[in-house]
């Protein structure tokens, strides 16, 4: 994990110097211990193409059931009160944090815990805290650090930690959440795999990965993403290069009579190989494409839960 912090902002300024156009830099923080972190920028998704797209599917379809489930119950519309979410962990499942900043109802939401399944309070640094069961049975536990920022754990130490980064008293690791080439980040995340150990790595690939990054940016043309895996030598990363053109001639195949998806498998998605490094990339994918792309997500999730209920 020492590495991270160092092989990201290596990553971020390759690509500014590669395709030009820099732009400003802040920081969500996350655990110095993080194997893996992920931040969205929900303001910024707001300002993007893919929230029209989602937005004008929601009105042609039925209503988001998540989303008025979270108004009903806790008073809380993420298109209107959710600013960011930060999710981070240390590669084990009872390790992870969830930072929510927004506008929240803490009265509603409190209120709604309290009658969760072995409710109880107690507090860190004189902060109140919450600990119960959640419709997953597992134990979470949940406080408010300011009126505008909600953290929630599945381990008590998680939950004090997270609250003394949120003060300031104890140093957190940034996750660059607003620097890109081209356009604004509002999804960027990271995974160390260096420091995780070979009972947390299920796959024989995974263990030939050293890290990962990735960014989704936005700007007046549409989405744009970009992505760093990091392997373990540069024979792997010949070898991952290899196999990612592979998909690339398969998908060639299966969509030679689609003109839309064929152009953008050709011209669009771009591979390239830096040393131990394969970067993928995007051009802007415009509002037509991601409809379309969401709507077939749609239909594909839809057909799998029918199969699912049979």
């Amino acid at each position: 994990m020492k590495t991270h912090r160092t092989r990201f902002l290596f990553s971020l300024l390759t690509i500014i110097f590669t395709f030009g156009n820099t732009a400003s830099i802040s920081a969500a923080q996350v655990a110095q211990n993080s194997n893996w972190g992920m931040h969205f920028d929900m303001n910024t998704f707001k300002q993007s193409v893919m929230f029209e797209a989602l937005t004008s599917l929601e009105k042609e379809g039925e209503p988001n059931k998540v989303r008025a489930f979270l108004t009903s119950k806790l008073n809380f519309d993420p298109r209107v009160d959710l600013d960011s979410i930060t999710v981070y962990g240390n590669g084990q499942p009872s390790n992870v944090v969830v930072v929510l900043k927004g506008t929240f109802d803490a009265a509603k939401i409190k209120s709604v815990i309290s009658q969760r399944e072995n409710h109880m309070t107690f507090n860190i640094d004189g902060k109140k805290c919450h600990t119960y069961i959640d419709f997953d049975k597992k134990h979470k536990f949940l406080t408010f650090s300011d009126d505008n920022t909600l953290l929630i754990s599945h381990a008590k130490d998680d939950l004090a930690n997270a609250l003394a980064i949120e003060a300031g008293d104890v140093e957190g690791l940034p996750i660059v959440i607003d620097a890109q080439a081209s356009g604004t980040v509002f999804v960027t995340g990271f995974l160390d795999v260096d420091g995780l150990d070979d009972t947390q790595l299920k796959s024989a690939i995974t263990r030939q990965v050293a890290y990962s990054d990735f960014m989704l940016t936005t700007d007046d043309d549409g989405i744009r993403y970009s992505a760093i895996i990091e392997t373990v030598n540069e024979t792997t990363a010949n070898n991952f290069y290899t196999m990612a053109n592979g998909f690339l001639a398969l998908a060639r195949m299966k969509h030679g009579n689609n003109p839309e998806k064929l152009a953008f498998i050709n011209d669009s998605l771009k591979l390239s190989l830096i040393d131990k490094s394969l970067w993928i990339t995007t051009e802007a994918m415009d509002l037509a494409f991601i409809q379309n792309a969401l709507k077939e997500a749609m239909k594909h999730g839809s057909k799998k839960w029918c199969r699912k209920k049979e």
